[in-house]
Formats: structure tokens, C-alpha cells, sequence
């Protein structure tokens, strides 16, 4: 594999933007003036979603274990290093399953005896308890009591964490699939069975909103009372407070957007995106106003809609179901732009393009947790396009549009 460094000078046209660094590839110059369409991803390309989503991860984590251990487990302890050394698998662009696959890894590493506790729990759960997503939270309290919270706090931290964040690498894009085959290969079969049984039958993940207990735990946290209310017609059991989701801050700036307007032709903005489109409005406001409405997809609007959970996997990314259905309302393109942060993201572009050939990718690098290691990865994986963020794409359509 190339270095970063020599992989620029190569094969890619370096500029710069006020001391940050852009790539072009020298072979997509000439398809950059085609461009008839652009989608955009939402989380970490539209919005920051630093301090929204991603911590709403370690808020639900620390609420879920301080519950089942009678002891404070602070947010803190879960470090944004591990959770994107997951999202780089391919694997968990949904967060939920970033949440459960975390919980997952902790209850199959822990003592016999506490392992035993709550496989005893879950084993109790029935009927009324089991359907009512409040009370089965309340009969988990302190199932796990017999756990020293200094102790097993120093655990999660020196040994459980990190070897998980050593095992991500390797989980691929079938995310919690992937996970259960490096536990199953990698302690007592029988055992992590069973711990797995008890784990899905607790946080009954990936379920209907009615009965995913983990999901409905993130959701009230990020979404807030209100805006949980709103979406789903009932009041949170878990959260009164206002959601994460206003600690979110628009990165493309409105004049950005009327120029990519202007440059590729009216109602030719769409966005293929894994939130809801009820977040995208909080927060996007009248900026939603840019995009063509029919060219809109938020996963997990589209999940809410499945019959089966099982049908999952095929719509969320790296699969191509949002990217696909964004572009099939833009008629008359030759060439679509597709801006994305993640290793998902550039997957689900690959495999449009194995099918279509006509997605020039654009990696977004400003609004990352590691923004230099983000730019040298996809530098090393021959991204079409490299950027600090979107708000640099007017420039390069203009620079290179009669090339």
C-alpha cells in the first residue's frame, strides 16, 4: 500500500483552503464538469454531529449499566476512540447498533457469576413485564449489583474497552453479525450463547420501536422530550430533559448551497442519510429548503416502515438503498457527486458505482474525531475527491468544470 504522502503526489492534484488540504484525482478532473446531481450524507458532511450522536452512545451506555449496577458508570468512561474504531468496520452507521454492540462485547466479558445473574434475569421476563419497556427497565435494577463499581469501572476502562477496540478491527461491514462470530470463536460457544440470548431478550434489539428497549433509551436522550413526543406519539419513560440533538451546528453554510444550486441545476440536491428526516429538519432548518424533497432519504424513517427487522440489513449503509432511491427522483445527469465521512459511506459509493458507474465519491475529513487520520485513510483508499468539508466544493466545481 502506498503512504499517504506519496499516494497525493501521485495521483492527486493538492490544494489548499486556508492551511487545510484538498485532493482531486487526476483521472476524475475531466468528469468533475458532468456533474448533474449531488448527495449529500448528513452527519459530519451537513451537520456536526460530534457532541449529538455520538455522545447520545455513551449517555445510554452509562445509563444501562449504572442501572443494572447500582453504580454511577460516567459517560466518560466509554472513549470516541472506540466507537469510530467501529464505525470504520463498515458496520454501524446506525448508532443503536454501535450502543448494542458495545453492551454485547461488556456482558460477555464479565465474571461468571454476574454473567449468570442476568441470564437468570432474562429467563424470568414474561408477558406483561416483558412488553412493557418501563417495567422491564426497572426489574433490571441492580441485576448486576454484585459488580464493585470502582472496580468494574477500572475493568471497562484497562481491559474490557480496549480489547474491544482491538477486536473491531476485525468486524466488517455485517457489523453486529461480525461481532458475534469473533465472541463465538473466541470463548466457551455454549456460554456466549446464552449471554447473547439473555442480551436480546433485555434490550430486545433490532425490534419495532415498541419494543426495542435500547433504541427507545438513545432515542430519548438525543431526541428529548419533546421532540420523542413528537415522533412517537408517546411520552419518554426514560428522559424528561432536552435531547443532545441541540448540540448539533450546521457545518455547510447556506451560500455553499445556493451556489451547488446554481451550479448543477434546481431540485438537484438530495441527501441519503441514516437519521431521521425529523432531525434533519431540527436542526438544517429552512437549509432543508435547498434540497429536492423527492430526493430525500433518512434511513431511519425508511426502517420504521419494514415489516420484518430482518429486512434491515439490506437499507442500511454500506448498502446502496438510500443513495439509490436519492437519485432516482434527479433525472438527466451524467454524473452525480456523492459527499460522505465515513468508511460506509465510501463503500456504498463503490458498490453504486459497480452497478452504475457514476458516483465521483467526495470524503469529508473537517468534522471527524480524527480529522488527519480520516484524510490519510482515504487518501490511502484512493478517494475520487478529499475535502475539509463541503463548503470547498463550489471551488473545485468551478475550478476544474471546463477541463
Amino acid at each position: 500500500m502506498r503512504s499517504p504522502g506519496e499516494t497525493s503526489t501521485k495521483l492527486y492534484r493538492e490544494l489548499d483552503f486556508k492551511g487545510s488540504k484538498g485532493y482531486v484525482k487526476e483521472s476524475v478532473i475531466k468528469d468533475l464538469s458532468k456533474i448533474g446531481a449531488i448527495i449529500f450524507d448528513c452527519d459530519g458532511v451537513l451537520i456536526d454531529a460530534r457532541n449529538s450522536y455520538t455522545k447520545t452512545i455513551g449517555v445510554t451506555l452509562s445509563y444501562v449499566l449504572s442501572h443494572l449496577t447500582s453504580r454511577r458508570i460516567p459517560p466518560s468512561v466509554f472513549p470516541t476512540k472506540l466507537i469510530y474504531a467501529l464505525r470504520r468496520s463498515g458496520g454501524f452507521n446506525n448508532d443503536w447498533d454501535t450502543v448494542y454492540a458495545i453492551l454485547l462485547y461488556i456482558f460477555a466479558k464479565l465474571p461468571r457469576e454476574s454473567s449468570t445473574e442476568l441470564i437468570e434475569f432474562t429467563d424470568s421476563l414474561q408477558g406483561t413485564t416483558l412488553r412493557n419497556l418501563k417495567r422491564r427497565f426497572e426489574e433490571a435494577r441492580s441485576v448486576l449489583s454484585t459488580l464493585r463499581g470502582e472496580e468494574f469501572t477500572s475493568t471497562l476502562q484497562k481491559a474490557i474497552l480496549p480489547d474491544l477496540e482491538r477486536e473491531a478491527r476485525k468486524l466488517d461491514s455485517t457489523g453486529i453479525k461480525s461481532l458475534r462470530s469473533v465472541l463465538l470463536k473466541g470463548g466457551d460457544k455454549k456460554r456466549v450463547e446464552e449471554i447473547m440470548r439473555a442480551a436480546d431478550k433485555f434490550l430486545s434489539h433490532p425490534k419495532s420501536m415498541k419494543e426495542d428497549l435500547l433504541a427507545t433509551v438513545f432515542d430519548e436522550f438525543f431526541y428529548g422530550k419533546e421532540l420523542f413526543t413528537k415522533m412517537n406519539g408517546t411520552k419518554p419513560c426514560f428522559n424528561n430533559t432536552a435531547g443532545l440533538i441541540n448540540r448539533e451546528k450546521i457545518i455547510v453554510k447556506r451560500k455553499i448551497l445556493a451556489a451547488l444550486d446554481n451550479a448543477v441545476g434546481r431540485n438537484r440536491l438530495g441527501i441519503a442519510s441514516g437519521r431521521s428526516i425529523t432531525a434533519a429538519q431540527y436542526t438544517l432548518k429552512s437549509a432543508l429548503e435547498y434540497f429536492n424533497p423527492n430526493a430525500l432519504v433518512f434511513i431511519e424513517d425508511e426502517e420504521r416502515k419494514l415489516k420484518s427487522m430482518n429486512e434491515r440489513s439490506n437499507i442500511w449503509k454500506p448498502k446502496p438503498y438510500s443513495l439509490l432511491k436519492a437519485l432516482e427522483n434527479i433525472n438527466g445527469y451524467e454524473k452525480a457527486l456523492y459527499a460522505g465521512d465515513s468508511a460506509e459511506d465510501y463503500m456504498m459509493a463503490k458498490t453504486v458505482n459497480q452497478l452504475n458507474d457514476n458516483i465521483i465519491f467526495v470524503g469529508v475529513y473537517g468534522h471527524t474525531y480524527a480529522p488527519a487520520t480520516t484524510l490519510r485513510n482515504y487518501l490511502s483508499q484512493e478517494a475520487d475527491v478529499v475535502l475539509p468539508t463541503v463548503n470547498e466544493l463550489p471551488v473545485i466545481l468551478n475550478r476544474f468544470k471546463r477541463r
